[in-house]
């Protein structure tokens, strides 16, 4: 997840009923809602929400009047993070910190796990090294379990971890699912907003000013903004941000407007995953509705970017793929990324059952990204600590009936 949506979870956590909802919620939908937007920013103390930048609202509301049979609206990504200590949130302090000086919790960092040590059907432990800064690792050694193995390393670390245990749970591991990230790209030599974003942030009040402009002056991206909406019966997330260019001019800082096309759920985005964590290499739309998807969206941005009053104002001029034939550059290969919303390979059904527990091996669940049978439509950040949950709620139904 990121950082804005951890600490949308540390700020709002609640019970059962909580994570049920927002997970829902949040697997449908990407934006928050006004209320919750307003009860974040009271608990950041917050005063001041970020301007935006009117360029890329523009582009995305041209978009949006253009798109037949869909009102979306256009929404901010809020970019709200950590406390008045201005460091970000992150899994770590939303979550494990919090829960570190419980008796029954021990953390082993700084660790290679190779595999699970699976002995008569079932899962005994894990078999770990010591990770040096190096690189280097120290000679194996059983972590072991009394009652049960739990992965959590995501779409792509559990998967490599059951290829590496055994031959039958290799062959039960399935082809990643992701979502599909296509990106159209102009230069922008009159925007001067790398400049106007810094003095927006440091108008913030309250949640780290000066750790959050340093995090931008050394990252490439400022904010955005989006809108979902149907184009060719999938749901596609469309994101529009001003990005520092490092190539407008060897060695000059420059703006660069992006517009990103997400498809949430596509029909046919997979990847291979090895035994050493490796994906194979895709980058191309093989299914013909996603490739209708996603020339459609590009489409509807270029014409939404060429016709604003400001383009020649603006000095936009593109740039990369997708401008001159959107459809023959899709066809063709090439510059389509991941969306980082890998899922899958573990996939309800097909390697874990009701209870995330994988077939065949006694004594092993998995509750990560890879148990979710696709990509969520929303963010999957929400609908992972969804499954968290109910795979903690199992593990303990376990312990106190034996």
């Amino acid at each position: 997840g990121g950082t804005s949506s951890i600490s949308v979870g540390a700020h709002f956590r609640g019970g059962d009923a909580y994570w049920g909802s927002i997970a829902k919620n949040f697997g449908q939908h990407w934006a928050l809602s006004e209320d919750q937007t307003v009860e974040l920013e009271r608990e950041l103390h917050v005063n001041q929400r970020p301007a935006g930048d009117q360029t890329v609202v523009s582009v995305l509301n041209a978009i949006a009047g253009r798109a037949a049979g869909s009102a979306p609206d256009v929404f901010m990504i809020p970019q709200y993070n950590g406390g008045s200590d201005g460091l970000y949130e992150n899994s770590y302090t939303a979550f494990l910190e919090k829960a570190a000086s419980r008796k029954n919790l021990h953390v082993l960092s700084n660790m290679y796990v190779d595999r699970v040590k699976i002995q008569d059907g079932r899962a005994i432990g894990v078999v770990a090294q010591r990770s040096f800064a190096n690189g280097l690792r120290g000679p194996e050694y059983l972590v072991g379990a009394r009652r049960e193995v739990l992965l959590a390393a995501g779409a792509v670390g559990s998967a490599a971890l059951l290829r590496r245990s055994s031959p039958s749970l290799s062959e039960l591991v399935r082809p990643l699912r992701d979502q599909a990230l296509i990106t159209l790209a102009w230069h922008c030599g009159a925007c001067n907003v790398t400049q106007e974003v810094l003095q927006t942030v440091k108008a913030l009040h309250g949640h780290g000013d000066k750790h959050l402009v340093e995090q931008l002056q050394s990252r490439d991206v400022m904010y955005g903004h989006g809108l979902v909406m149907n184009l060719a019966g999938q749901k596609v997330l469309v994101l529009g941000r001003i990005v520092k260019c490092w190539a407008c001019a060897p060695g000059v800082l420059g703006d660069q407007l992006e517009m990103n096309i997400v498809l949430l759920q596509p029909h046919s985005f997979e990847f291979d995953v090895s035994a050493d964590g490796q994906l194979s290499d895709v980058d191309r739309l093989t299914h013909e509705g996603d490739i209708k998807s996603a020339v459609e969206g590009a489409r509807l941005v270029k014409a939404a970017v060429q016709r604003m009053p400001e383009y020649e104002k603006l000095q936009l001029t593109p740039a990369g793929m997708f401008h001159e034939d959107p459809e023959k550059d899709l066809r063709a290969g090439g510059g389509i990324y991941s969306f980082f919303g890998g899922t899958a390979t573990c996939r309800l059904g097909d390697v874990v059952d009701g209870e995330l527990k994988v077939k065949g091996v006694r004594g092993l669940r998995a509750a990560d990204a890879s148990v979710l049978p696709e990509p969520p439509a929303g963010r999957p950040y929400f609908s992972i600590i969804k499954v968290a949950h109910v795979a903690a709620q199992l593990a303990m139904r376990d312990a106190m009936s034996k």
